[in-house]
């Protein structure tokens, strides 16, 4: 998420704001949806008839082994490496 979908003044005035972008940048990209817009419609999908696509989501990723020791995790925020 970005820094500006802290402030709520902005939350507020999401849609506005990415088409006004969505405008400005009309040449480069096809469109601009917020972070959390994004993240808003596909919760409030998985949320829809009493949680079922959560649930379904949540029993999927259930199935998905561990990864046991694929990658090496460093919090120093370099890239992970690949480990064989």
């Amino acid at each position: 998420m970005a820094k500006i979908d802290l402030y709520s003044g902005v939350m507020n005035r999401r849609a506005e704001l990415a088409a006004k972008i969505a405008g400005q940048l009309k040449t480069s990209l096809n469109t601009v949806v917020p972070v959390s817009a994004g993240l808003r419609r596909a919760l409030d999908r998985l949320l829809e008839d009493n949680g079922a696509g959560l649930r379904r989501l949540m029993e999927a990723m259930r199935r998905i082994p561990p990864a046991d020791g694929f990658y090496h995790h460093r919090s120093c925020g370099s890239r992970p490496r690949i480990r064989y």
